[in-house]
């Protein structure tokens, strides 16, 4: 192995328990803020009643992170949401933006079942094959959603063309 490769691992190890801690902080910094107030249901506009906490285990790319995040629900539409998931940005999987980004990339190269232990071996994280295949499968997602909107604008007829 590199020496400088090592170093960087020793580095990234002491440095690590640091970097957990700021950001599980910072998190329940938020969830602290939005604790306050229950939010309106996004189907039918009432106000949501919360059903407790449920604890779960949030990944991130620099390891898990134990929560238990708000559950808020609207009875008459049994519509369910965690205030704190959508501030995040995170959706069922309970992993981050940052780490799905570089797990999609990695089972975009190699196959799912060699993604995830390599994902593993490169990130420190420990994920499923299928949750590999989800994130490459929301990345498609995301690419293809892309690809249209920028047909749809570039095929504006109110758009011209610039004049090089």
């Amino acid at each position: 192995m590199q020496r400088l490769v090592q170093l960087e691992r020793e580095v990234k190890e002491e440095f690590l328990p640091l970097i957990c801690a700021r950001l599980l902080e910072r998190i329940k910094v938020e969830e602290a803020r939005l604790a306050g107030s229950a939010p309106n249901c996004p189907r039918c506009g009432r106000k949501m009643k919360v059903r407790g906490c449920k604890p779960c285990v949030l990944t991130s790319q620099f390891g898990d992170f134990p929560l238990s995040p708000a559950v808020y629900r609207c009875r008459p539409c049994q519509w369910q949401m965690r205030p704190l998931w959508t501030w995040l940005g995170l959706e069922t999987g309970y992993i981050t933006g940052a780490l799905a980004l570089l797990v999609a990339l990695l089972g975009v190269i190699v196959p799912c079942e060699m993604a995830a232990p390599l994902a593993s071996e490169l990130f420190g994280v420990a994920v499923c094959p299928m949750t590999v295949w989800r994130e490459v499968q929301r990345l498609g997602s995301a690419c293809e959603a892309y690809q249209e909107e920028s047909m749809r604008y570039f095929n504006d007829p109110r758009c011209e063309p610039s004049a090089n």
